[in-house]
């Protein structure tokens, strides 16, 4: 419904064919490996293809496996009527299940709007929009775990089957619950059993639902709300935005739940936004201290601009009453991403029409002040359009951003990486990500957190719509490339010493440091020149200075020749 809004506002260009941080590293079984292995990712024109079956798979979500990769789902049309399927992209560019992807659901009906979120474990769990027993939609759920195998049954459960249609899930993991190191999650919908209202529910891994049966409303406000989206809250709870109906146009409110689907914020939440015209396409974020950040579209004024509000743990506004605009100008401002930076503050990327359709970013402080200049910092460059940005932050301070871009002709993507000063670390206007023939689009960038990441994308080589991914490096060059994997530490957990062992295709100068869970150095476990082969460097899980570091999960990178090429978890129990 509300899309309706942006359209008005901003034409989506044609399509050819209509077109984790793993908090329970305990769970050995995620990151060990049977023998060290290393792969080649493909260059700019070739490209890793994650499904080409027959038929359109329809770009659903990524979200990070934890060690360099990710996962996927998306709607499949390989049999006609779509399914829901899901794949693993290692970190050293193969494909972990199924070649032709693992699938999810494939009830009779239509299923559709898949979203998905880390187990915490190597596995993952998927929501959707179900159609089998529904001629309005229902909410369908499955849990994947890291073998590939469906632990909720062949076709999932069910999450809620209310009357009326239920649509438009979101879904994230459950900070807090631990079943031998696997994670439940939280999923919220749009629901028009009694007029249109977000439902939720709390899930845990083994299937079982905790709050009411069908979910539970997240706000006693009964006025008409759309489109949900969450963030966990790093505790045991989650964030809620949604665009909420008023008199005359929508407002912009958000709710913070705890694990028992209590509201902290009160009962109906609280408004992030009240202002004339309508405020659509709520994203709410956790920003890293206790609080939210919560960003959207804004039609208030004579052009679209994006406005954001951070809230305090206790739900007060950081920013002005009514949010404050990432960047002022006169011309339309449109399609942004967000992506918290680790530290309080937030990054924002968008379409931006002062020249003609190009994309910009901003980074904002705690307060909402810009880090980078006010006018914002150009990104993409160069003739035709670029559009339809993704951004994660590059666990450097900095943030990876990936866009479609035709300044060939045909749509491509191409990315850029911006410093923590707002340097681009690329290409200047970007590096082609995909430049193969026809259209790709809808690129969506998950980090490594190491200034490195993979993207996926919808593409048309192949003249119906398939799924590719490229690893970007952390220079952005897009040659073939080789991968290092890096080894759980044996043991895992372990307590008062962990192996790591790593095997290297090239000989070079090397260097293994461990972090903790908030990134500070802790200890630099070896610096050496390492010959090509296997290796295998033991850490006495002791600072630099000798002390015994306390219990709890840590970070082993692995840099070769200044570049990092691959980075683990592991956990240390007293």
């Amino acid at each position: 419904m509300l899309d309706t809004l942006f359209r008005r506002r901003h034409s989506r260009v044609s399509r050819a064919s209509g077109h984790l941080l793993v908090a329970a590293a305990a769970c050995a079984c995620a990151l060990a490996f049977a023998r060290p292995a290393h792969a080649t990712w493909p260059a700019a024109n070739v490209n890793l293809a994650v499904n080409t079956s027959a038929g359109a798979q329809n770009y659903g979500a990524t979200v990070s496996d934890g060690h360099g990769g990710m996962f996927v789902t998306w709607a499949d049309y390989r049999f006609v009527v779509s399914d829901i399927y899901v794949q693993h992209v290692n970190s050293d560019g193969t494909l972990g299940w199924n070649p032709t992807g693992l699938i999810t659901c494939a009830a009779s009906g239509r299923q559709d709007q898949p979203v998905l979120c880390s187990d915490a474990a190597g596995g993952v769990i998927v929501a959707w929009r179900d159609f089998r027993t529904s001629i309005d939609g229902d909410i369908w759920a499955q849990h994947i775990d890291a073998s590939g195998a469906s632990l909720w049954g062949f076709n999932g459960i069910k999450i809620c089957t209310a009357s009326g249609a239920q649509s438009v899930p979101s879904i994230v993991l459950d900070p807090n619950t631990l079943f031998d190191g696997v994670r439940g999650a939280f999923i919220a919908w749009q629901d028009e059993r009694n007029g249109a209202r977000i439902y939720a529910q709390h899930v845990l891994p083994n299937g079982v639902t905790l709050w009411a049966d069908d979910g539970i409303p997240v706000s006693s406000n009964l006025a008409a709300q759309f489109e949900p989206r969450l963030a966990d809250d790093g505790v045991t709870g989650i964030l809620v935005a949604w665009s909420q109906q008023n008199a005359v146009d929508y407002d912009v409110w958000v709710q913070h739940l705890d694990a028992t689907g209590t509201g902290y914020w009160g009962t109906a939440g609280v408004r992030a936004c009240g202002a004339a015209g309508d405020q659509f396409g709520a994203r709410a974020l956790i920003d890293g201290a206790g609080g939210a950040w919560v960003g959207w579209q804004d039609d208030r004024g004579s052009a679209l601009a994006i406005y954001t509000q951070h809230f305090t743990p206790a739900g007060v506004p950081v920013q002005p009453t009514d949010g404050a605009p990432v960047c002022v100008t006169a011309k339309d401002q449109s399609a942004p991403a967000f992506a918290v930076d680790g530290g309080g503050g937030l990054f924002v990327t968008w379409i931006d029409s002062r020249t003609s359709s190009d994309v910009y970013a901003q980074h904002l402080d705690f307060w909402g002040a810009p880090v980078w200049s006010t006018s914002a910092i150009s990104v993409s460059s160069g003739s035709g359009t670029h559009i339809f940005p993704s951004a994660a932050a590059d666990g450097t301070g900095g943030v990876i951003i990936a866009w479609e871009d035709n300044r060939n002709g045909a749509t491509d993507i191409y990315g850029q990486r911006l410093d923590a000063a707002g340097n681009a670390a690329w290409a200047v206007g970007g590096a082609g990500i995909s430049t193969a023939a026809s259209n790709q689009y809808e690129a969506s960038v998950v980090s490594n957190g190491d200034g490195t990441a993979v993207v996926l994308w919808s593409d048309l080589r192949n003249g119906t719509v398939d799924l590719y991914a490229q690893r970007v490096p952390l220079d952005g060059t897009l040659a073939a490339q080789q991968v290092s994997r890096l080894l759980s530490s044996s043991p895992n957990p372990a307590s008062a010493q962990a192996t790591f062992a790593f095997e290297l295709p090239a000989p070079g100068r090397g260097e293994l440091t461990v972090y903790d869970a908030a990134g500070r150095h802790v200890r630099t476990v070896t610096q050496a020149d390492f010959s090509a082969g296997d290796h295998r460097v033991a850490w006495d899980a002791r600072d630099d200075a000798g002390r015994r570091v306390v219990e709890g999960v840590y970070f082993a990178r692995l840099i070769m020749d200044h570049r990092v090429v691959a980075t683990r978890t592991l956990a240390i129990t007293r």
